[in-house]
């Protein structure tokens, strides 16, 4: 947009979708995971909502879903707020690594991995990569190398 106002988008895709998923604005601080499980979630909260669910919807859970909260509350890392561009970057891209080393050596099928790029869009400057496999990636290593990154 011209006006340079910082803001965030959702955008969903899905196989099912006919044409553009919905765009749904987020508020500033938002933030979104997904996984199988959501492994994010649970090193911030100490629990995702698939595993809280389970947990009260189980039967051998005695107190109210409010305990279950107040329980694990003071466990909680918490997600950061309010970084500068380049410590949000690096909470990213930590984020996202956590995730494909942790499914790398769980008992779950492998549903991601691969090098992380990251792109950023800031207020001042347009679209640009912070972190990028090289075009020939596909036949060479398939990664990321310090010489390329160095190089450019």
């Amino acid at each position: 947009m011209n006006d340079r106002t910082p803001g965030a988008y959702e955008i969903r895709y899905d196989p099912r979708f006919i044409g553009p998923g919905p765009l749904d604005a987020l508020a500033i601080g938002t933030t979104r995971f997904w996984g199988c499980p959501n492994l994010i979630n649970r090193v911030l909260f100490g629990v995702d909502e698939w595993l809280y669910g389970d947990i009260v919807g189980s039967g051998k859970w005695a107190g109210t879903a409010q305990d279950l909260l107040d329980l694990i509350r003071p466990y909680c890392l918490g997600q950061p707020q309010d970084l500068p561009i380049r410590e949000a970057i690096d909470w990213v891209y930590a984020s996202i690594y956590t995730t494909i080393k942790t499914m790398k050596f769980s008992h779950m099928a492998p549903v991601c991995g691969g090098p992380v790029e990251i792109a950023v869009i800031t207020t001042d400057r347009q679209f640009r990569w912070v972190r990028h496999k090289p075009f020939d990636a596909a036949i060479g290593d398939g990664g990321l190398n310090d010489v390329y990154r160095d190089a450019n």
